[in-house]
């Protein structure tokens, strides 16, 4: 659908990394609550590019570019429990499930400090269709 000398963008937002109590008492709440959702694994930015970069090319894209650009934001219980209503797994949770989960991750991150920090990186490849 890209014509001839046109140009990819993609774009990830990937949390990498957080603070480590708060991140192990949060997985045993999903475990918990939410058994399907998998631990998320952070894999060094090499990695992943490097991954990424194989995918793009193997779909005869050339003259590959990353951008990465970094951000953290913070969030006392409630807006994180809001940003987690945001997602379409989380909302779609019946009350018997969304109740007692959200107020297990409101509990821990009182226990932690009262905010959560999330640390994103926003990668960007660009290519071109030759």
């Amino acid at each position: 659908m890209l014509a001839s000398g046109g140009t990819l963008a993609l774009f990830w937002n990937r949390p990498s990394g957080g603070d480590n109590q708060l991140y192990d008492k949060s997985q045993t709440v999903y475990s918990k609550y939410m058994p399907k959702v998998k631990p998320r694994k952070f894999k060094p930015e090499e990695e992943v590019f490097d991954e990424r970069k194989l995918v793009i090319e193997k779909y005869g894209f050339i003259d590959l570019e990353l951008k990465v650009m970094h951000q953290t934001r913070e969030f006392n219980a409630e807006d994180y429990i809001s940003l987690l209503n945001s997602y379409s797994d989380h909302r779609s949770l019946g009350e018997d499930i969304k109740i007692p989960f959200y107020n297990a991750i409101r509990a821990a991150i009182n226990k932690f400090g009262g905010s959560i920090i999330i640390y994103d990186t926003m990668d960007l490849y660009l290519a071109r269709k030759p």
